[in-house]
Order: C-alpha cells, then structure tokens, then sequence
C-alpha cells in the first residue's frame, strides 16, 4: 500500500483549477445558457472549428441540468463525449444512465433528457451540435434529485 494522502487526493479533484489542470481542454466561463435551467455551477467553451458547432461543457459537482429538449425543423441532435469526471444523463422515461471518459451519448431531435455531474465528482463532456435548421433549446420542469440525496 503506498503512503498516498487519499483526502488530499480527492479534494485535489473537487477544485477547478485541479480539474481543469489535468484535463484536455480548457474549462470556459460561468455558463450563462444554463442561469435558471440548472442546479450548480456550470461552465462552457467554444472550440474553435470550421465544420461544426463544438463545445466543451464542465460542471461542477452535484451539478445538473433541468429536463430539456434540443429542437431542430430538420437534423440537428447532440452527440456528448464525456472526457473526464462522472456524471449522469437521462432519457425521459428511461433510467438514468452513468457517465464515465469515453462514454458517448447521441441525444436525438426533439428528446426529453437531463444531465448531471455525480454529488461528489466534477464531470466534462466534449459537445458536438449536429447540423440541422431551426436548432435551439426547450427548458422544461426541474429534474428530480433522487441520484442527489
């Protein structure tokens, strides 16, 4: 058994500055999209490409999105990459469902879902808007915060 601080280990992880020091992009400002439609901390980056809408979001822990819908006339839909930490996401009517790096969610048009970052676990996901016309975003209800308590 080594003689590592497993305490300090694990607050390391609970800080921004450690989350974003071993990861593979940058942690972007307070996510202004999120003020009203979530729980916690949020925060969002703009990758820059020529192709595609791309964005690396990062939440902090216990952190969780209301129940929301990605609309689009035609095309659109998410695919979510998670690139670090642990986090949540779920359909409506479905379980939810553990996020963990490399673990990839394809959120259709016009799908219920929600997504979160585990109580204790800051969580970051790689966002890739799928091209389509008329994309935007529906708030809903608040999600339930029964993986919370």
């Amino acid at each position: 058994m080594s003689d590592i601080d497993l305490e300090a280990f694990h607050n390391y992880f609970k800080t921004k500055e450690g989350f974003e020091r071993d990861g593979i992009f940058p942690i972007g400002k307070a996510n202004k999209s999120f003020v009203g439609h979530a729980f916690g901390q949020s925060y969002l980056k703009r990758l820059d490409n020529d192709d595609l809408d791309m964005y690396h979001l990062t939440l902090e822990p216990g952190t969780r999105t209301y129940w929301h819908i990605h609309r689009s006339t035609w095309g659109g839909g998410l695919v979510m990459i998670c690139v670090a930490g642990s986090g949540w996401h779920q359909v409506w009517g479905e379980d939810p469902v553990e996020l963990k790096p490399g673990d990839i969610v394809s959120v259709k048009s016009d799908t219920k879902v929600w997504t979160g970052a585990k109580r204790l676990s800051w969580v970051s996901f790689l966002l890739i808007d799928l091209p389509g016309a008329g994309r935007g975003v529906e708030w809903c209800e608040p999600s339930e915060n029964n993986l919370y308590d």
